[in-house]
Parts: C-alpha cells; sequence; structure tokens
C-alpha cells in the first residue's frame, strides 16, 4: 500500500508538470502581433537623459509599463545576453550610452540605475523572450553594456589607431628620447 501511494503520488505530480508545460507552450507559442506605442509615448530610443526621465516616468504606471514591455519583447535574441543589448539599443541611443554609467560618476556621467522603472521594463522585455534571465544577470549584462559603450560604433577601432600610431600622439613621440635611451642603458647594464 505504501508503495501505491507513493506512485500514485509521483504520478499526480507529472501530470501536474505536463499541465504547466502545456500552459507554458501555448503563451509562448501564441502568435506576437507587434505593439505600437501610443502617441503619448516618449520617442524610442532616447537622445537625451531628459528623454530618458520622461520614459522612466511613462513606465510608472503599470498599464505604460505592460505596453513598453511587449513592445521591446519583440526584439528578442539569441540569448538572454543578446536580447538585453538589443532592447537597450532599443531604449537608447549610442551617443546617450556614451554620457551614462550604472552608478554615474559624480556628475560626468548619469547614472542607468536611479532609472527604476526602465530597469524594470528591461529586464520584464528580457524575461519574456528567455525565461530563464534572472534580475541579476540582467543587471549585469545591462552594466557591461554601458561600460562597452565606447568601444561600439568604431570606437575601439579609433582606440587602437590612436594606440598604434608608431608611438606618437598629436605630434608627441612616447616615450621621449632621453627616457628610451634611459631604458636601452639600463637593459644592457643588466645583461
Amino acid at each position: 500500500p505504501a508503495f501505491q501511494v507513493l506512485v500514485l503520488e509521483n504520478q499526480s505530480n507529472i501530470i501536474t508538470q505536463l499541465t504547466d508545460l502545456r500552459k507554458c507552450v501555448v503563451a509562448t507559442s501564441a502568435t506576437k502581433l507587434p505593439v505600437a506605442l501610443p502617441a503619448d509615448a516618449p520617442t524610442l530610443p532616447a537622445s537625451t537623459y531628459d528623454g530618458l526621465k520622461d520614459l522612466n516616468a511613462y513606465a510608472a504606471s503599470k498599464d505604460s509599463l505592460d505596453i513598453l514591455v511587449q513592445h521591446l519583447a519583440l526584439i528578442g535574441g539569441n540569448d538572454e545576453k543578446d536580447a538585453t543589448r538589443r532592447v537597450l539599443s532599443a531604449i537608447i541611443k549610442h551617443d546617450l550610452a556614451l554620457t551614462m554609467s550604472w552608478c554615474g560618476s559624480g556628475g560626468k556621467k548619469q547614472a542607468f540605475e536611479d532609472l527604476h522603472n526602465l530597469r524594470t521594463v528591461v529586464f520584464h522585455a528580457v524575461v519574456s523572450t528567455c525565461s530563464k534571465a534572472t534580475k541579476t544577470s540582467v543587471e549585469a549584462t545591462m552594466k557591461a553594456w554601458l561600460v562597452a559603450a565606447p568601444d561600439r560604433n568604431g570606437g575601439r577601432n579609433r582606440r587602437r589607431a590612436a594606440d598604434n600610431c608608431g608611438g606618437r600622439v598629436s605630434g608627441v613621440q612616447f616615450p621621449p628620447p632621453w627616457l628610451r635611451d634611459s631604458v636601452r642603458a639600463l637593459a644592457w647594464a643588466v645583461q
């Protein structure tokens, strides 16, 4: 009898799990129609920090937040990180991303962390694409995206070109000849 009870309990658990899985499959396989943003919604992507704050204020109401999430969730991505980066690119223009960091930097950069509603929008848009996404992992990708902003849109190549211009930056030779000679003398003395 105890064995039969255990088997029946396990069978009941399996049936419950199958029912839950069917609900998930139906929910995710439903055709997602594009959601147009209402006329009163701020323009995406935002080109100024004030525009981003307006978008954050717009997302304060649940209805507006849901509309933004549905609109941005259609962007999708190959995985959680890709989806997060794509959603951020849809919200923030590159030039604005250059002026931002996660925590801000004492007046030099604006803080994305303060935009709680937008963080929620990004998280829910990513979760609707990648169900295994966690708040911590999405925030880590948001931080990395902000840090990497200077390297996007050709920034990395410009930086590398400046680093590899034969030791010359704006006509200044580096290292200076007197230092170069000292280093050579020191290297020779060590031999």
